[in-house]
């Protein structure tokens, strides 16, 4: 009788043993994980990589940075008639002319920037294409009952540039003079012959950005001129 309950015994002994003996391994496995989730082994790749380790923004100066809204200046020069006289814009100093004469008037105007220090990126991206304005020139009687006007009108385009182009700008402005403009001088020619309808005392007129295209920085009141011609029979 106490040999079999001894060996009774034993077989409950060994099965609680290899009861324990399967279940160890798989606690020991969910252990291992709980641990290296929250403690994190060296050489690991997290599962969240840090913030700073994201690609960087692009700076605020580049997203905020505006084109200057008044970059251009545009404003007459003088007129020339036949290459030696001046036209003015006094009644006392009119170019005298007889009906069937040709004239060549070439009337010569000024394009410049803001100073070429302030010049930025944002300028040359809005304003180094080459923007387009109009030019005009006129003749009236101003004398005969009818007017018989002439009129010439030209579609042109401000300078083109470059971020470059400004640099070398800038090098040849030198640091004695900042405030330098870069400055370009074109021209308008028109030529024109009187009729017996334009006897009398006759305004020639010019004027750069007619239509107002360009807001400048300093205004419009430079871009225009008016002269006098007088034609004799």
């Amino acid at each position: 009788m106490k040999k079999g309950m001894m060996a009774m015994t034993m077989v409950v002994a060994l099965s609680f043993l290899v009861s324990i003996v399967a279940v160890s391994p798989s606690f020991a496995k969910q252990a291992d994980q709980t641990t290296s989730t929250k403690n994190q082994q060296p050489g690991q790749t997290p599962t969240n990589p840090p913030s700073s380790q994201q690609s960087p923004s692009t700076p605020a100066s580049k997203i905020h940075q505006l084109p200057t809204l008044k970059f251009w200046g545009l404003a007459v020069d003088h007129c020339v008639a036949n290459g030696v006289f001046e036209l003015s814009n006094s009644a006392s100093n009119t170019f005298k002319m007889k009906v069937g004469q040709p004239v060549t008037i070439v009337c010569y105007y000024k394009i410049k920037t803001i100073p070429i220090s302030d010049i930025t990126e944002a300028d040359v991206a809005y304003w180094g294409s080459g923007k387009s304005y109009t030019i005009a020139a006129s003749i009236v009687n101003a004398s005969a009952n009818t007017n018989i006007p002439f009129k010439k009108e030209e579609a042109r385009n401000l300078p083109k540039f470059t971020w470059r182009d400004v640099l070398r700008w800038k090098r040849s402005a030198g640091a004695n003079n900042p405030f330098k403009n870069k400055i370009w001088t074109e021209h308008m020619t028109i030529t024109w012959s009187p009729s017996l309808l334009n006897i009398g005392t006759n305004l020639f007129g010019f004027g750069v950005d007619t239509k107002n295209d360009i807001e400048e920085f300093d205004g419009h009141a430079n871009n225009g001129f008016t002269g006098g011609i007088t034609v004799n029979p």
